[in-house]
């Protein structure tokens, strides 16, 4: 229309034909007055991108878009392009109502597939566009990225050998006195001691033996379990999804989740260019917390794992459970040893994951060769008492774990 106006008009100048120059106008103005009224509305369209704020590896999510059109006039063929980066940047397209009233709100959505590994992933940018009711033009404009949707690594069901005894044990000695963590259950008698309180004297027993006695509860004990992340360059080996931190990461929120379901605390560290630590906590808020952390974690620290242990070591308890990876660059380390010999001590439990140096091939040009060195690092490590698992690249973690630990 615009180039037959055009025509119109320059043929009407240069013959002098009014009638030409007339029949110009209308092609010529009603073009650009649509053009201007697109634009115009364009900016009185409000759009509202909804994503979830986390999801899983392999999860189907919901991307959601509202408009809402607050200029006096209705909206046609109204679209949205966006970009589902978690889905390998794939393009999405979502089309609205061929026509949107002034004032009205529409929503629509589109469904895509977390297939990038963990992390932090954006959504968008996107464009929003509109036509007019011809179809003459189309008009866009730039929509802003979302916050970063977290994708948490996959949830895997298994976890750490329960030991015997950790669950339930008898509530003695200061316990009694201090009348904490005991349940209904009843576990025996006893002789009465000097501090045990009268409401738990057994009056019918004291009478028919002579002498007071006292009942006793059994007590359910909570379980704590520690995690530590070794962020240190040299400790990765594998690349990509097959690397070490990778499995490192799984196995750690694989422990974590079987933690939390039984009510156990559990506290994670890690040190790379920042300090990331979750102190201890229970139930799926602390879980979040620990998978929070493993979202971020990355192999960029210039600490080793034993002086992470030195770092934090003030916050172990006796009776811990602490889970530490272990990559061929500690192979032949004494400060580890010295760790695990003091955890040891200080009645803490430790199980070590120690990553294969067969299947791993180091990446840190300056890590000191290891090979063949795994059996006699294993046989160290039992020596001690740690509970060591060796994990080859790509190994199938649930059959590892799961006969001795799983749920």
């Amino acid at each position: 229309m615009l180039a037959l106006g055009a025509l119109a008009l320059i043929a009407g100048l240069v013959h002098r034909n009014s009638a030409a120059i007339a029949f110009s106008a209308p092609l010529l103005f009603a073009p650009s007055l649509a053009f201007w009224i697109l634009r115009w509305t364009l900016r009185r369209i409000q759009v509202e991108r909804e994503a979830p704020a986390a999801a899983f590896e392999g999860d189907e999510v919901e991307v959601k878009f509202k408009i809402r059109n607050h200029s006096p006039l209705p909206v046609f063929f109204p679209a949205v392009n966006d970009l589902f980066t978690p889905e390998i940047h794939e393009p999405k397209t979502v089309s609205f109502p061929q026509r949107v009233r002034a004032g009205e709100e529409v929503e629509d959505g589109y469904r895509g597939t977390c297939l990038l590994p963990r992390g932090l992933h954006a959504i968008g940018p996107g464009v929003l566009s509109l036509s007019d009711p011809f179809g003459w033009t189309q008009i866009e404009r730039p929509l802003p990225p979302s916050r970063p949707m977290k994708v948490y690594p996959r949830l895997l069901r298994f976890g750490p050998p329960d030991k015997r005894g950790d669950a339930v044990s008898a509530l003695r000695d200061e316990k009694t006195l201090l009348g904490r963590g005991e349940s209904l259950e009843f576990f025996s008698v006893r002789e009465y001691q000097p501090g045990d309180p009268l409401r738990r004297v057994h009056w019918p027993l004291t009478a028919h033996r002579g002498f007071p006695v006292v009942r006793e509860f059994l007590r359910h004990a909570v379980g704590s379990l520690t995690l530590f992340f070794d962020l240190y360059r040299p400790a990765l080996v594998g690349i990509g999804r097959g690397s070490s931190l990778e499995h490192t990461v799984k196995i750690l929120v694989a422990f974590a989740h079987h933690a939390t379901l039984r009510g156990h605390r559990v506290q994670a560290f890690a040190l790379g260019k920042e300090a990331l630590i979750v102190p201890y906590g229970t139930g799926k808020a602390q879980l979040e917390r620990i998978l929070d952390l493993a979202v971020q974690v990355k192999p960029d620290g210039d600490v080793p794992l034993p002086q992470l242990l030195s770092i934090h070591q003030h916050r172990l308890q006796r009776g811990d459970s602490v889970v530490l990876p272990l990559s061929p660059y500690l192979f032949q380390s004494p400060e580890l040893f010295e760790h695990l010999r003091g955890l040891r001590r200080r009645g803490l439990r430790v199980l070590a994951i120690v990553f294969d140096e067969t299947t791993f091939r180091p990446l840190w040009h300056g890590a000191a060769s290891s090979e063949g060195k795994t059996e006699e690092f294993l046989s160290r490590l039992r020596s001690l008492g740690t509970e060591a698992y060796v994990v080859a690249c790509g190994a199938e973690l649930e059959l590892i774990f799961k006969d001795r630990g799983g749920s």
